[in-house]
């Protein structure tokens, strides 16, 4: 998470608070992924809050892909146009992108992107513009299924299909963060959630379709906040810290280690 700082205030965001500061400058990144990198890590998701917000993200992207990290860019899309101008573009430097669209509508999708109401033109652009422009790029369009959109999902298929990404998540509502707040106004069943998904796949096979359940979030993901701190999901849905490297060195490796076992 290379900023906490975001231009939208979607109710389902499991990021760190907006109010907190970037934290780390750009040398000290440069530092901590080369660490990561030396210690085997080889896959990156440089998100937020939105990282575009940065204006030197382009800077640790180039330095990330330049280590050998497959990189993900995760952003609204609202300043991917900016990019286009800039002398160092992330688009240059990363290997996926996540576009999220959560209806098939402006109307629909700003039930849940709130704060921007051209974040669904945005993101249907950015998805054009990557498709014609930048097709090494590989496009994910990630939807949050809630009880405000679960109607909505047919639809999306259908805009998809004209639109089409090389991947489609269906995240199940994840009660973390902000959306631990909403979670009651916002989740749905998991069996509900199965089904959704299920008929996604029957009505729109050529779609490569990929479910996402809260459940299977836990202990899966390696987070480093703004400030450097390293944790995870636990369990029951909380984060875990696991330390912060400028401050307790190589023991941040041994956490990690006791709480992946599989990343020895």
């Amino acid at each position: 998470m290379t900023t906490a700082r975001c231009n939208l205030t979607c109710p389902y965001c499991w990021g760190p608070e907006h109010s907190i500061k970037d934290g780390l400058n750009l040398d000290q990144w440069f530092v901590l992924i080369a660490s990561l990198r030396n210690k085997g890590a080889t896959d990156l998701c440089v998100t937020g809050g939105e990282p575009l917000l940065r204006e030197d993200v382009g800077s640790l992207m180039l330095a990330t892909c330049a280590l050998g990290f497959r990189v993900t860019l995760s952003t609204n899309c609202l300043l991917l146009p900016e990019q286009l101008t800039l002398s160092v573009n992330v688009l240059n430097y990363i290997h996926e992108i996540g576009i999220p669209i959560d209806g098939s509508s402006a109307i629909v999708n700003g039930l849940l992107r709130i704060g921007n109401t051209g974040s669904f033109d945005a993101a249907l652009a950015a998805l054009a513009l990557i498709r014609s422009d930048y097709p090494s790029i590989q496009t994910t369009v990630r939807t949050v299924v809630t009880q405000q959109n679960q109607g909505d999902i047919p639809n999306i298929g259908r805009l998809l299909t004209q639109n089409r990404p090389d991947r489609w998540k269906l995240y199940e509502f994840t009660p973390i963060g902000y959306g631990l707040l909403n979670h009651a106004q916002m989740a749905i069943d998991t069996s509900r959630f199965t089904d959704i998904v299920a008929a996604a796949q029957a009505e729109f096979p050529d779609l490569n379709i990929e479910p996402q359940y809260s459940s299977r979030q836990s202990e899966k993901y390696l987070f480093v906040g703004p400030g450097g701190d390293f944790y995870a999901i636990g369990r029951n849905m909380e984060y875990v810290p696991l330390g912060n490297p400028l401050e307790i060195g190589e023991r941040v490796i041994a956490n990690i280690v006791r709480y992946f076992p599989q990343s020895k």
